[in-house]
């Protein structure tokens, strides 16, 4: 039964947790950004990437392949619409 939790587990926010900042040692690629993913649902985690028991089903890196342009199209549209407000 689908009760929408791996749904609601999906999160955005500006701060990686302390595993991803041990990836990327170096730090921030750019000013600003956004991360976009499983969050405080172990089983949201576990579906994208898999486990050494389990093969991952992949939920998020799908749908963002299918609609990356659109949303970053969005994205800019609303930043340069932000950007021309706060100039007026």
């Amino acid at each position: 039964m689908d009760d929408g939790a791996l749904r609601e587990s999906i999160d955005v926010g500006v701060k990686l947790n302390r595993s991803q900042r041990s990836q990327n040692p170096k730090g921030s690629f750019a000013d600003l950004e956004m991360h976009i993913g499983p969050s405080g649902l172990v089983q949201g985690v576990v579906q994208e990437f898999g486990t050494f028991k389990m093969a991952a089903h992949p939920f998020m890196r799908p749908a963002w392949e299918g609609m990356k342009m659109k949303t970053l199209d969005t994205i800019g549209s609303l930043a340069w619409s932000s950007v021309n407000k706060a100039a007026r």
